[in-house]
């Protein structure tokens, strides 16, 4: 039912309640009246208002009869004006129609912004760039969803699609997160690193010089200097095509002395620095002299069996799950508390749109209302 048939209805019957009926509409009668529509819900037929008002104004049989005649003569005559200016004004309904269906495109135009610049913010996201109030993405971030709850509140006007709407907004997010690494992985740029050794005076010492975390060694162009000349401490530097040092010690070397390179090892995206350090170990010491005096060796423990320091197939099994799938199982969490929250809301709105009293009918006078 229309709301403006609605109010010209209750306006013409309590009009015709206090001027020929003579009833007396005392404050608190408006205000029955006011919380009971209040609470009705919207699509209720005017046919329905007829029992539900006349328990506000008769308590005898005779007063709800006349009631009724009063109430069906309002509600024809609501109808007759209401259908004359529908009649006069044809050209501004159609009108007014194709202004909402323009007005209802924009609305939908504009939320789709929120969800699609979410999606690219997670895609954006640099939390490592310091300091934190210069970070453009994390600013970004922030106006995302600001723009978010204001779209909401403006464009929308229930809570479930409110909520709904930031959900949506918030999955997207996580979504363009998960995706970041996947298709927009980090470029490899050039490092410099330090490896340490020790080596043994007069020894050899093999040694990868690659990037450690495992640098592919098939993208390796050349490393250079292919063969270093006689260091101060008499020992040799030579790197391989594959990237693989090899330093021979001098037998004089004195111990605890470093000796040290510089290898370039460049790659098709660019040339790493690597500084390999090789210290010389201080020679091992003498075998103290054997002790007769000592006391009877205890023997050691028993070896624990093998199979007890292997991981369980069942726990490797999950850990694997939640490692490969957390973002997933986190954007399902939060449809799930999102659904749970639209359904709570959905059953408070309910609630409070049933309607708030039935018509008890007693077998004698007086006719209360229930």
């Amino acid at each position: 039912m229309p709301a403006q048939l609605k109010y010209r209805l209750l306006a013409g019957l309590l009009r015709e309640l206090r001027e020929r009926e003579g009833y007396p509409l005392a404050p608190d009668k408006l205000l029955q009246v006011q919380e009971l529509m209040r609470r009705l819900p919207a699509d209720v037929p005017p046919e329905r208002l007829r029992s539900l008002l006349a328990p506000l104004f008769a308590t005898e049989p005779k007063q709800q009869q006349r009631f009724y005649e009063l109430f069906d003569q309002c509600l024809a005559e609501a109808r007759a004006v209401f259908a004359e200016e529908e009649e006069e004004q044809p050209a501004g309904t159609a009108e007014q129609a194709e202004a909402q269906k323009g007005e209802t495109r924009w609305r939908r135009l504009l939320l789709a912004f929120p969800p699609l610049l979410a999606l690219l913010a997670g895609l954006a996201w640099d939390g490592e760039l310091q300091p934190r109030y210069a970070n453009p993405t994390l600013w970004l971030a922030a106006a995302v969803a600001l723009g978010t709850a204001g779209a909401a509140w403006k464009l929308l006007k229930s809570w479930p699609r409110r909520a709904g709407f930031l959900l949506l907004t918030l999955a997207l997010g996580a979504a363009g997160l998960w995706l970041k690494p996947r298709l927009l992985p980090a470029p490899d740029v050039p490092v410099s690193y330090t490896i340490y050794a020790s080596v043994d005076a007069g020894d050899t010492l093999r040694q990868s010089l690659l990037r450690p975390g495992g640098a592919d060694t098939a993208r390796l162009l050349y490393a250079s200097p292919l063969e270093a000349a006689e260091t101060a401490l008499g020992g040799r530097f030579r790197v391989d095509s594959s990237g693989v040092g090899a330093y021979a010690a001098g037998a004089e070397a004195e111990p605890g002395r470093v000796d040290s390179l510089t290898a370039y090892l460049t790659y098709a995206r660019g040339t790493d620095t690597a500084y390999w350090v090789a210290t010389i170990n201080e020679p091992p010491a003498p075998a103290p002299p054997e002790d007769t005096n000592r006391i009877e060796e205890l023997g050691l423990p028993p070896v624990r069996d093998i199979a007890e320091l292997q991981v369980d197939p069942a726990a490797d099994r999950r850990f694997r799950f939640y490692r490969d799938y957390e973002w997933p199982l986190k954007a399902l969490l939060l449809l799930l508390l999102g659904a749970l929250a639209w359904a709570v809301a959905r059953w408070d709105q309910y609630r409070r749109a049933r309607v708030v009293a039935e018509l008890r009918r007693p077998s004698r006078p007086p006719y209360v209302w229930q």
